[in-house]
């Protein structure tokens, strides 16, 4: 993406940080430390993406504490440069698109989240290698600038422009990367961040949401998305379910995706 990328990222992630970066750095002298908010999460362009047949991006609700703890950057502030959260993003997603014995160090291998981004990851790339295909991820959040606190994104949703504006950044982020298949794992609470206008635009350009047959929407819903060839939302994998529920909705989940790798690249 090279001289692309630099182009995106100056006229968006450095631009965002130019409008927010004081507002943000006011709010932190003024709060406690699980109220202050921490580093934005910008996208990097990463290899097995660029370069994959099949493009996935699959979203989480809010970009909490996604950084290794040991870093100095767990807050936005003063000493740390836009390029540096993006570069933390790439050694992040080092990990988590890595190998098994790359995901399993430090301590990221044990957030639920990330387990089922990968158990999602394994799914589909096994599924499009039957097609002669390859598939590439990245992970990104509806609110990619939020505090310690979870749900905090959302609190602060209307008190901050800077957390409402780090939404509105997806809107760039998916005329750049351009992914076939996005996956929410966010569910239906979050469907507002989907759906509705954030400040007059609509970040993703949502044609229709569809129920699944069997199952209760709030659980699972197909959303058709302009320029997307096909769009799931369903359970943040914190949700509460019994595992016989669990296992039929990632039956379902599965066989829903599968269907449409088909679709793709049967023809």
């Amino acid at each position: 993406m090279g001289k692309d990328y630099e182009k995106f990222f100056a006229d968006y992630y450095v631009a965002y940080d130019d409008r927010n970066f004081e507002a943000v750095k006011e709010w932190n002298k003024q709060h406690k430390a699980d109220e202050k908010l921490l580093c934005p999460q910008f996208l990097s362009p990463l290899p097995e993406y660029e370069h994959a047949d099949l493009k996935v991006m699959i979203f989480g609700q809010e970009a909490l504490r996604w950084h290794n703890p040991d870093d100095s950057m767990n807050f936005y502030e003063d000493g740390h440069e836009p390029q540096d959260y993006s570069d933390l993003y790439s050694d992040y997603m080092k990990l988590l698109n890595g190998d098994d014995a790359e995901f399993k160090k430090g301590g990221i291998r044990k957030a639920l989240f990330n387990k089922e981004y990968r158990r999602l990851r394994n799914l589909i790339q096994q599924t499009a290698k039957k097609y002669g295909k390859s598939a590439g991820f990245m992970w990104n959040n509806l609110i990619k600038l939020t505090a310690l606190k979870g749900g905090s994104g959302k609190k602060y949703f209307n008190k901050l422009s800077a957390v409402r504006e780090s939404s509105l950044l997806i809107k760039d982020e998916l005329n750049f990367f351009k992914p076939n298949i996005l996956i929410f794992l966010t569910g239906p609470n979050y469907d507002c961040v989907i759906q509705d206008k954030i400040a007059d635009i609509h970040i993703f350009d949502v044609i229709s949401k569809e129920k699944v047959k069997s199952f209760p929407d709030t659980q699972l819903c197909i959303f058709n998305i302009k320029n997307i060839d096909f769009a799931l939302r369903t359970y943040h994998p914190q949700a509460r379910l019994t595992r016989e529920e669990w296992s039929k909705l990632h039956g379902k989940i599965d066989r829903l995706i599968a269907d449409e790798i088909g679709r793709l690249y049967s023809k």
